[in-house]
């Protein structure tokens, strides 16, 4: 577990992501072809095929490629930004220093494993308990049931059903 990050160590992390940010950068241009997502998404819909549920399956997996490249271009900046602030390579919700060998592997990362690995199983949590309750929405009554014994999933006063988040 490294302590504070070294000139030598900042700089080359500073070189990975810029590098890194680069080759983001060249395969959204590629996919959108200078043009926006919705241009973009209009043309793999009026492409010649005659498969129009494969075009819109490819267009799915595209659109989701993009949107995932433009959120880690976005996340690479703001990591180059950080980068020479004393603050980088501190854990944003412990405090504790991120190792380098984690930032080398991702160094646009924010947090250290521990609290990545807790953010992630509260987020699985919040997408699972949106599916019961909208699966309850829809008359599945199992889940209607399930958060009827779940008081801790509903806020003080909400009807059965609702589910409240932090």
């Amino acid at each position: 577990m490294s302590k504070i990050l070294t000139t030598g160590q900042r700089a080359l992390l500073q070189e990975k992501l810029e590098l890194q940010l680069r080759e983001v950068d060249r395969r959204i241009a590629a996919r959108l072809e200078g043009g926006g997502r919705v241009e973009h998404a209009r043309e793999v819909l009026l492409q010649d095929d005659d498969d129009a549920p494969q075009r819109e399956a490819e267009r799915e997996l595209d659109m989701a490629m993009a949107d995932r490249d433009i959120a880690l271009q976005g996340q690479m900046s703001r990591a180059l930004a950080r980068l020479q602030a004393p603050e980088y390579g501190i854990c944003t919700d412990c405090g504790s220093p991120i190792s380098f060998d984690r930032l080398q592997l991702e160094p646009w990362a924010e947090r250290c494993v521990p609290c990545e690995s807790t953010r992630e199983r509260r987020q699985e949590a919040v997408e699972l308990l949106d599916d019961v309750v909208l699966d309850a929405a829809r008359g599945n009554e199992e889940c209607r049931r399930y958060l009827e014994i779940m008081p801790s999933v509903r806020g003080p006063g909400a009807s059965p059903g609702t589910a409240t988040r932090d």
